[in-house]
């Protein structure tokens, strides 16, 4: 490695900003006073004829992530193919736009449909499941099997209760997704969680002649912030959900089940069907569940 102060040369100064490093000001104190200078604080990772940028490495940047992420584009000829299963109301690739960017960088990503006689292609080893609304058949979740019995690995991500805001109405969303997952030990249940670490919802409020809409804290959407000490979670700081389930695990001792996301001290879990009251004043009593897991690994044969 080798440090270029682009200050000290012209050239450097260009070169730097022909690699797609641009300069940023930073305040600097000498002798008691306060001037702005510029500064370049980016980094260029070569390898061979081939070159990447990082733009920008400000104090407590995750550095050795960027470092080895621009590392692995360069070193990466072959990048390992994730497949999005379609055709059962799954999210598309173009509702998932940022998710799509950061796993270019390491993936290719292909939407993929199955039929009775197909099969998930050898080259997936990995499969993601987003959303699901409508019905999974029993042809399809055994294409499934099939894939997880050569190794192949699985991320889902359901919805197993979902909530309509303009009818205050909760209710619990089935797939077959729920009945398959729950013959391998895995227990999505038909409840919500509520928690007092919540998102809010607009609410009409009437003042005087007028209409204002006002902010109302609503526990059916929680705000995930207990995570386990785990690579998939590691450097998360919080992630709202727009209503979640409990997960559990009833399996025997042949797979691991590792929950790696948690309501807060303060959450509770309440039954599909639920209607909604908005304007409810929510007590402690009604939180006297806690580190309900929302997201989980399961593993094993």
């Amino acid at each position: 490695y080798e440090f270029i102060n682009p200050n000290e040369k012209e050239a450097d100064e260009t070169e730097a900003m022909n690699n797609g490093i641009r300069p940023v000001l930073i305040d600097v104190r000498e002798k008691d006073q306060m001037k702005q200078q510029r500064a370049f604080l980016g980094a260029t990772v070569s390898l061979g004829e081939k070159q990447e940028a990082i733009p920008f490495l400000g104090p407590g940047a995750a550095m050795e992530y960027e470092l080895s992420t621009a590392i692995k584009k360069l070193a990466v000829s072959e990048k390992p193919m994730v497949g999005f299963l379609q055709g059962h109301g799954e999210a598309p690739l173009n509702e998932l736009m940022e998710a799509s960017e950061q796993l270019s960088i390491l993936y290719q990503t292909r939407d993929i449909t199955l039929t009775d006689s197909t099969d998930v292609p050898s080259e997936i080893k990995t499969m993601a499941i987003i959303r699901p609304q409508d019905s999974i058949p029993a042809s399809h979740l055994r294409i499934l099997d099939s894939f997880l019995a050569r190794g192949g690995r699985l991320f889902i991500a359901m919805n197993r209760v979902s909530g309509d805001l303009q009818n205050a109405y909760g209710f619990a969303v089935n797939t077959g997704l729920e009945n398959w997952l729950q013959e391998k030990g895995l227990q999505a249940e038909d409840s919500f969680v509520t928690d007092a670490r919540c998102g809010s919802v607009s609410v009409p409020q009437r003042m005087g002649p007028f209409t204002v809409q006002t902010n109302v804290s609503f526990p059916y959407v929680p705000v995930i912030s207990n995570f386990a000490d785990h690579p998939v979670t590691s450097g998360l700081e919080a992630m709202l959900l727009e209503f979640a389930s409990p997960l559990t695990y009833t399996g025997d001792s042949t797979k691991r089940f590792t929950p790696i996301a948690f309501t807060s001290e303060k959450s509770n879990t309440l039954k599909a069907p639920q209607f909604f009251d908005i304007r409810k004043e929510w007590t402690e009593e009604d939180f006297p569940a806690q580190n309900i897991a929302v997201a989980a690994i399961l593993e094993g044969a």
